[in-house]
């Protein structure tokens, strides 16, 4: 089916389309972006969590990112750039080939931005997990050290697993980390 068969003299369909796409393609992924960062001061910064993001905070951003979307295509109405049918992918978009600085606008501010923010968002969580987990590990294996020399010293009536501590050191069932023996 050719642009002729499908639009048929109504290039405001056309138009239309490529607005409503481009415009809820950037919401998308501005939304993405910021629950990344939900996500983030969520885990990162969790004591602030609350005072970011009020109720008031989240709907300006939620509707910021559809007014990001219009701005983005607002080029598209005002010269800069046009609508058109692309008969490779069969769809409305914009013109790639008439504004190629909006292009690159496009890419860059709608697509990669929202990508890096997302990108770096995740991955500071997954650091600061990390580092929790570390944290966690040294602390439960200078507790399993510790609880091992009390039993070391302990009363030696008492039988020679309870001495050594071997019930601890021994544990294999994967619930507990493993902690390298420190004495």
């Amino acid at each position: 089916m050719g642009e002729e068969q499908l639009l048929n003299g109504r290039w405001w369909l056309c138009t239309t389309a490529a607005s409503l796409c481009i415009i809820s393609c950037i919401a998308s992924l501005f939304t993405i972006a910021l629950i990344a960062i939900n996500r983030y001061v969520y885990v990162c910064w969790h004591d602030i969590y609350d005072a970011v993001f009020t109720r008031c905070r989240t709907v300006v951003a939620v509707v910021s990112t559809w007014l990001t979307g219009l701005a983005l295509d607002s080029p598209n109405h005002l010269g800069w750039s046009s609508h058109a049918f692309d008969a490779k992918t069969q769809k409305c978009l914009w013109d790639r080939t008439t504004g190629y600085h909006y292009t690159i606008l496009f890419v860059g501010v709608g697509m990669l931005l929202p990508f890096v923010v997302a990108v770096v968002s995740y991955w500071r969580i997954f650091a600061y997990i990390q580092l929790a987990k570390q944290r966690i590990l040294r602390m439960h294996c200078q507790a399993r050290s510790d609880a091992l020399r009390t039993l070391q010293y302990q009363d030696t009536s008492a039988p020679r697993h309870f001495r050594t501590g071997t019930e601890l050191s021994s544990d294999t069932s994967g619930s507990v980390p493993k902690c390298p023996n420190t004495f």
